[in-house]
């Protein structure tokens, strides 16, 4: 720090900030954790931001099981479609929100969360055999 100027300091400062945090970074907190992250460049010429606990009680499970890499394509799909079944209410909002058709969704919303060794499997007490997966809904007119 010694016979640095102020200008390289802070171009260094903000170089390193914007390599490990990102330019859009919100910093929550804002003064003091900006501060807090200055000081922490000044000494050790890195900061890296918080990541979100996986045990945080507000982060959904299934996210934390997608994120740690134990979920598949359709056990990841299947805990968004229950999260969004949760916040919207209705099959067909979530259908609206996700573009899929609303029997897909509620094929989604009923699966049980997985790991990508054993793939997704249905809840056989939500679904009736009509609507099982692998096998196309009959004609009910």
């Amino acid at each position: 720090i010694q016979g640095k100027r102020g200008e390289e300091l802070t171009d260094g400062i903000v170089t390193t900030l914007r390599r490990n945090v990102g330019k859009n970074y919100r910093w929550p907190g804002n003064v003091r954790e900006l501060e807090l992250a200055v000081r922490r460049v000044l000494l050790t010429g890195a900061y890296q931001t918080r990541r979100p606990d996986p045990a945080d009680p507000g982060r959904p499970a299934w996210l934390a099981e997608a994120q740690a890499g134990r979920l598949d394509a359709d056990g990841v799909l299947a805990g968004y479609c229950r999260q969004l079944h949760t916040e919207l209410g209705s099959y067909e909002a979530v259908a609206g929100r996700t573009r899929l058709h609303r029997r897909t969704v509620r094929k989604y919303v009923h699966l049980h969360p997985t790991r990508t060794d054993a793939g997704a499997v249905p809840n056989p007490e939500v679904l009736d055999s009509r609507e099982s997966p692998g096998r196309r809904p009959e004609s009910r007119e």
